[in-house]
């Protein structure tokens, strides 16, 4: 099974070397969602599992550390629940950062309950699409025998968690537009705009001018004042005005 092994470890570097968010929860979930499947004492998916713990933990020891591994994989049952600790640990240190982004001011509080949304539902709809791509990648892979079963198995659940997280991000943004309008992002700079300006959002449209026409005039770079500001400034004003003219015509 080694030739086999190899390429799902070529594959698994590709992965965890991706710059892509979704793919990296996508493939944490379904590893969690391999997990699940080998519950039902499938000789195909334990040895998925198996396989796929051996990622988990040279992914978790890049992250956390050697020691910090070990513990956390001797409190939860050993090696076995490493494509169950992964995710949990990936969806923990995503919101760490997200909050050190907050406490930056980098990202506002909105930002923070949206991002956490989206994570939430791309490692959850990757651990169903993980369980699903297993199952049916182990009956796929019957046609080459238990070797080939185990290896469906194992592209199977990357190959459906990575599309489940996709789906699951794409709901949860379609979700939040619904109810708040516009994309994250667009909100995001939005809000960010008017933090810019020292506003709130339900700001009148004469009083937006008003502080952005008193900010130009304080930080003019002919008047002494950072270029860099007075190109924000003006930066977020245009954004807010085509936000507004966009609602009006609406």
């Amino acid at each position: 099974m080694s030739g086999w092994h190899n390429h799902s470890e070529l594959v698994a570097n590709r992965i965890t070397g991706s710059d892509n968010k979704r793919v990296k929860q996508g493939a944490a979930g379904g590893m969690a969602g391999v997990a699940a499947g080998a519950q039902g004492g499938s000789n195909a998916l334990v040895a998925a599992n198996g396989i796929l713990g051996g990622h988990a933990m040279k992914a978790m020891v890049g992250t956390v550390g050697a020691k910090n591994t070990a513990l956390a994989l001797r409190s939860t049952g050993g090696a076995s629940s490493a494509t169950i600790l992964l995710p949990i640990g990936m969806l923990g240190y995503q919101f760490a950062c997200d909050v050190r982004r907050y406490w930056k001011g980098e990202i506002d509080g909105v930002d923070l309950v949206e991002d956490t949304t989206k994570n939430l539902a791309s490692l959850a709809t990757g651990g169903a699409g993980g369980w699903a791509g297993a199952v049916l990648g182990a009956e796929a892979g019957l046609v080459g025998g238990p070797v080939g079963s185990v290896f469906g198995a194992v592209v199977g659940a990357v190959a459906g968690g990575i599309l489940g997280a996709f789906v699951g991000n794409g709901v949860a943004e379609g979700a939040l537009k619904s109810f708040f309008g516009g994309s994250c992002d667009q909100r995001s700079v939005l809000r960010k705009s008017f933090r810019v300006l020292d506003l709130d959002q339900s700001a009148s449209n004469d009083a937006i001018r008003k502080r952005y026409l008193r900010l130009c005039q304080q930080h003019h770079p002919d008047k002494g004042g950072d270029k860099a500001k007075f190109i924000e400034i003006h930066s977020a004003y245009e954004i807010i005005r085509s936000s507004r003219d966009q609602t009006n015509r609406a």
